[in-house]
Formats: structure tokens, C-alpha cells, sequence
């Protein structure tokens, strides 16, 4: 064998096993916690329908123990995010959902205090912080990995046992930017993988079996076809620094109510509307009635497609809308508390309501003005959702009112639950007769 090929073969082979060493050396003992939720405040989500197992099974049994140990009333899986030299936590938003306190513990039982600074419901991600942040001196963050391939082995990672080993399964990554359009709440962003991911994984690690690094953050398993879903890494390295710094995601805004009748054959994605003060509001007569075809010299096919290029866009950028006039462009502002209180007025007065008038806030309550055999009565509203699928406890304002009803729009209409279990509700309809899928941007 020529001495120059046999080196490079040797070379190759030692980079190889290098790797796989690494991977498997990762210590994940400085990087994954148990997330644990206490004191139930009673409010976030209340109810919802689990793709985690079915429904006719039981958590496993190292779940209720762990959970158990915790003292809390649930748990899931975080880990260890460095974002300008500060170590925080990064678990699934559902996992804290009604937590008073969080708390997070490794594999050597030690627990530390956390507190909630930045999340976002649409993405399912939640950021903590260290409340002594000393105490996290031993631990370390992971690298992120942004690219991928469908076919590379993946390893999913959840919570802490016992018995000081953590959970975890591998498999394929099976495919990629994965939309999640029959959940309760849609989502995009996913990466789909055949790594087992049980209760209690929400918020751990979808891994690079190779490198070791992170592909993602567990959030789902579908229970019909076994397949497991992640927020990949490309979105929490996007999303993580604007909750951590804001609190919130920072969106785009234009302040377009866009449609999309899913009945038809044909779907265009309509303009239905343009909402007043926002900036689009002068160009209200062009736009409103108008196809969008395309947005930045991306091509709209769908609904889902305008979520995916608005969701892309900063607050600062032009947004050039291809219509089937012709293109207009606009400029985008943040989409923040007033835009949102803005979007539930627009919504109260543009689409039609079961029985309601208006609806204002009372001390912080949310108050429906309705009629009912000629009869006007006012009601409090308790908690939002939709067919008992996901339901929230009530906003205490108009704007936190709007970030569900952007959310709820896109399932046909939002119901306003009168009673603390929603079962008895106020509706809204975006359609009265057909498959109408709405969004706000």
C-alpha cells in the first residue's frame, strides 16, 4: 500500500473513533436537570389533550417516582444554556405551565432555585434563570448544531432517576423543519426523530449521537406513530437571546388579518382585513381583499406558509407583499402590547360572536357583555381555549387576550369559558360555515 494513502486511512480512522469517544464521553451529568413545578396557582393551561402517551396507559413508574421525590406536582427535563457568559435553563413553556416555583435538580440530588424570566407560548420554550447564580459554577452548557441530516443517529434525553442515571433512547432523525399542524396549538420548527421520548422528557435533549451536540428540545411524541418532535436548535439559538434580554419574542407586525378557507380545492391566502393604527392601516383599501402570493420573493401556498416566512422576519425589516395586484411594501413594527390589545378589539368588532357585545377589563377581570332573550347581562370570563383540547385560565388584560386569540385563530375559533372547568362558553367564530383558518400578523 502506498505509505501517503495508508496515513490518511489512519488519520481518518483516528478522527473517527475520536468522535464517537467524545459522544460518548459527553458528560450530561453538567448539563441535564429535572425540572420541578410547586405551589399550583391555579392558572396557564388547566387541561390538555396529551400526545405524550395514550390514553388508556399509565406515566412509567419511574416517572411517579421521580416526581414524587421532587415534592412537586410535575416534572419535566432542562438544560444548561450559556448566553454571554451567563449559565441559564431552557425547558418547554408547557412544563412550567401554573408553577408558583420551579426548581431544578441533577443527578447528585442537589437542588436549585429557578426563576421564569422569558417564555413563548407559540414555540413551547421557557427560559429560567439561577437564583443564586453561584451555584451554577459546575455546571456547563452544550454546543447547538444547526445542521443536519435525515438518516443521523439521535439520542433523546430526559429527566434524572433515582438511582442517579438519566433516561435515554436513540434512533434517527427521520425528518426535518417539521410543521405540527394537528396539535391543540400549531408549531413549526420541529425536528421529527424515531428516539423514544416518554412523559416527563419535555424539555430535554434531542442529541447529535455523533458529535454529542444539540439538535433540538424535546417537546412531543406522537402516540400513533411512535415519532418524537423537537424544537430544533436553529430556533432556540434565534429565540433564547431575545426571552432572556425582552422576556418575549420580538415579532413582526403589520397588522393583517389573513385567511385561509380550507374547505375549497383551491386555497388562496386572503387579506380579510387591516387593522386599524397598525402599519398597513394606510394602505388598507389595496391590501384588503387581495391574494397574497408571495412574501420577501418567497412563494404562499398556504396559511401555514405566511406563518413560516412572518415568523422568519425581524421587527425592523420591509416586508414586500406579492398580491395578486401587484406588490406593496411595508414596514413591519413589534408586535407588543398595544398591537396586541388592537387585535382583540379588531376580533371583538370584524367576526361574528355567539351572544356577545364587547368585552373589557374590570379589575383585571375579563367582562363579556352579552344578550340573551332580549336580556343584556355581564359575565366574567375564567378560561380560554377550545374543545377542552388546551384550555387557559383567563388574561388579566386586553393584550395577553390577544396573544391567544393570534394563537386560537388558527384552529376556527376560540371559546370563553364562564365556569373555572369551561363548560360553559361564549364563542368565538371566525367561520360561521366553513373551514376558515385565521392569523394576525
Amino acid at each position: 500500500m502506498n505509505t501517503k494513502y495508508f496515513v490518511i486511512c489512519i488519520a481518518l480512522l483516528f478522527v473517527y473513533f475520536t468522535n464517537e469517544l467524545l459522544a460518548q464521553n459527553t458528560d450530561y451529568t453538567k448539563n441535564v436537570l429535572t425540572i420541578s413545578v410547586h405551589k399550583d396557582q391555579g392558572c396557564g393551561i388547566i387541561q390538555g389533550s396529551t400526545r405524550t402517551w395514550t390514553p388508556d396507559s399509565t406515566p412509567p413508574g419511574h416517572f411517579t417516582t421521580a416526581k414524587d421525590s421532587t415534592k412537586g406536582y410535575s416534572i419535566g427535563t432542562g438544560f444548561i444554556y450559556n448566553y454571554k457568559g451567563e449559565k441559564y435553563v431552557v425547558t418547554c413553556n408547557h412544563v412550567l405551565y401554573r408553577a408558583g416555583e420551579v426548581k431544578g435538580h441533577d443527578h447528585l440530588c442537589n437542588i436549585y432555585e429557578l426563576e421564569l424570566i422569558g417564555s413563548d407560548i407559540f414555540h413551547d420554550i421557557a427560559i429560567l434563570k439561577f437564583k443564586n447564580a453561584r451555584e451554577a459554577e459546575t455546571l456547563e452548557a452544550l454546543e447547538l448544531k444547526t445542521e443536519y441530516d435525515v438518516g443521523d443517529a439521535a439520542t433523546t434525553v430526559g429527566y434524572w432517576r433515582l438511582d442517579g442515571e438519566f433516561n435515554i433512547n436513540d434512533g434517527k432523525i427521520t425528518r426535518g423543519d417539521v410543521g405540527l399542524f394537528d396539535l391543540p396549538l400549531v408549531r413549526i420548527g420541529f425536528i421529527e426523530s424515531n428516539a423514544d421520548s416518554e412523559i416527563g422528557y419535555s424539555g430535554g435533549l434531542l442529541l447529535d449521537k455523533k458529535t454529542g451536540k444539540i439538535l433540538g428540545m424535546n417537546n412531543s411524541r406522537h402516540s400513533d406513530t411512535e415519532k418524537s418532535y423537537a424544537l430544533s436548535a436553529r430556533l432556540i439559538q434565534r429565540i433564547a437571546g431575545q426571552l432572556i434580554e425582552k422576556g418575549s419574542m420580538q415579532r413582526a407586525y403589520l397588522g393583517l388579518q389573513v385567511s385561509e378557507n380550507q374547505d375549497s380545492g383551491i386555497v388562496p391566502v386572503r387579506i380579510d382585513n387591516v387593522i386599524e393604527g397598525s402599519p398597513a392601516y394606510p394602505d388598507k383599501k389595496k391590501l384588503e381583499g387581495r391574494i397574497i402570493e408571495g412574501i420577501n420573493g418567497t412563494p404562499v401556498n398556504s396559511i401555514y406558509d405566511v406563518l413560516r416566512i412572518m415568523e422568519s422576519i425581524s421587527p425592523s425589516d420591509n416586508v414586500l407583499l406579492q398580491l395578486d395586484i401587484g406588490k406593496v411594501l411595508l414596514e413591519a413594527s413589534i408586535l407588543d402590547a398595544i398591537a396586541h390589545e388592537y387585535i382583540t378589539t379588531h376580533t371583538i368588532r370584524e367576526n361574528h360572536f355567539d351572544q356577545c357585545l364587547g368585552i373589557e377589563i374590570v379589575n383585571n377581570h375579563v367582562i363579556v357583555k352579552r344578550k340573551k332573550e332580549d336580556v343584556e347581562t355581564e359575565v366574567e370570563i375564567l378560561t380560554i381555549g377550545k374543545d377542552t383540547d388546551l384550555v387557559f385560565c383567563a388574561p388579566k388584560n386586553l393584550a395577553e387576550l390577544g396573544i391567544l386569540i393570534r394563537i386560537f385563530s388558527l384552529h376556527k375559533e376560540i371559546e370563553l369559558g364562564l365556569d373555572a372547568k369551561h363548560r360553559r362558553i361564549v364563542k368565538v367564530d371566525f367561520a360561521e360555515q366553513n373551514d376558515r383558518r385565521i392569523l394576525f400578523y
